[in-house]
């Protein structure tokens, strides 16, 4: 019986805490009388502003070198800070890639040498990596795909189903 009388009383003290603590809240943040407060001076066409000029004088030790700047410094004009033009790139040949496909792989067990079918304006070829057949060239060969270099532009071909 005792300690139910205890916490009550502990559980009203927590109540009281806990108003306190809120009461204290809402009486910063949202209590209290609002204020407007109207200090509009129209003055601005008084007002003069004076133009500041100044000149920056750069004449201190370079942190990374450890020497003085050279006081008249001036960047050479005979034509070597002219901007290069950039070469303009060549248009790129547009290939219809639809000549080729790539039908599947052919696994040799005994020597652990794989070979990969690739079809050519309808005509088939086996092809090792790095074969070379009417100018399209097997560079890489992946889980399910190859990539071929044909012009000098490369193709990833997907295994067709």
């Amino acid at each position: 019986m005792k300690n139910k009388k205890v916490t009550y009383l502990l559980l009203v003290a927590v109540a009281v805490v806990w108003g306190l603590v809120i009461y204290q809240f809402f009486n910063r943040v949202g209590g209290g009388d609002m204020y407007v407060v109207d200090n509009y001076v129209a003055m601005a066409d008084n007002i003069k502003v004076e133009q500041d000029t100044f000149e920056i004088v750069a004449n201190y030790r370079d942190p990374f070198l450890g020497t003085m700047k050279r006081a008249n410094y001036h960047a050479p004009l005979n034509g070597a800070a002219k901007p290069k033009k950039k070469p303009e790139p060549k248009p790129e040949v547009s290939i219809d890639w639809t000549f080729l496909s790539y039908t599947g792989k052919v696994a040799n067990t005994v020597n652990d040498k794989s070979a990969y079918g690739i079809l050519i304006y309808n005509d088939s070829y086996i092809m090792s990596k790095g074969d070379e057949v009417q100018g399209v060239t097997l560079d890489a060969v992946y889980g399910d795909s190859v990539r071929v270099i044909y012009q000098n532009q490369k193709k990833v071909l997907k295994l067709d189903q």
